[in-house]
């Protein structure tokens, strides 16, 4: 069974502000929560943990079902490839957009990382006409989340299909990961694309 850390209700910071952060057992997950509260202090974290392996987006879906979906979600990874205080680079758009997206810069990745990146970009906007260059970063915010069935790494694709304006703002992200993860998205988008 999931294991799910729900933070008290906060008084101050960023008032009625969800985040929700998908964990794979990740050993260093409290220093995540930890830059997470004292950078933004939203009113609730929730921690996630898809301890038997059932999926990111499945991970992902158990946290935002134990809060009220209308409203605003942070969503970002507990591995701690991004800092927390990324976050503060995407919350100047949060009137304007539906969903405000982090992106990697390609330059700075790996060059194995690098070519399976832009080929996995090009099939979602070939597939999915999805208006952006990464949808695959772990961060990112939605106004009032849509509701999405994918549990593995393509539920962000799912995600996004569905929201009208979508920013982009371009982050750092530390790469502590291989490939392998990108071709199993692919394989996630493929059969998401059948299934439309």
């Amino acid at each position: 069974m999931q294991e799910l850390y729900l933070q008290r209700k906060r008084k101050r910071g960023l008032v009625g502000v969800i985040v929700v952060i998908p964990s794979h057992n990740e050993e260093n997950i409290h220093k995540v929560v930890e830059k997470v509260e004292r950078e933004i202090q939203p009113s609730k974290i929730i921690i996630s943990n898809d301890r038997y392996g059932k999926g990111k987006g499945w991970a992902v879906r158990q946290g935002i079902n134990l809060v009220n979906k209308k409203g605003l979600c942070v969503i970002i990874d507990g591995d701690g490839d991004i800092d927390p205080e990324e976050i503060h680079k995407l919350l100047p758009y949060i009137y304007e957009y539906d969903a405000i997206i982090g992106r990697k810069r390609i330059r700075d990745l790996p060059l194995k990382r690098k070519v399976v990146s832009l080929i996995s970009r090009f099939v979602i906007k070939l597939m999915f006409r999805i208006p952006t260059g990464d949808t695959q970063t772990g961060l990112k915010i939605y106004w009032n989340p849509p509701d999405f069935q994918t549990d593995g790494f393509a539920y962000d694709v799912e995600m996004l299909r569905k929201c009208k304006r979508i920013k982009e703002v371009f982050i750092n992200v530390t790469i502590s990961k291989g490939a392998s993860k990108i071709w199993k998205t692919v394989k996630e988008l493929i059969c998401l694309w059948f299934q439309r």
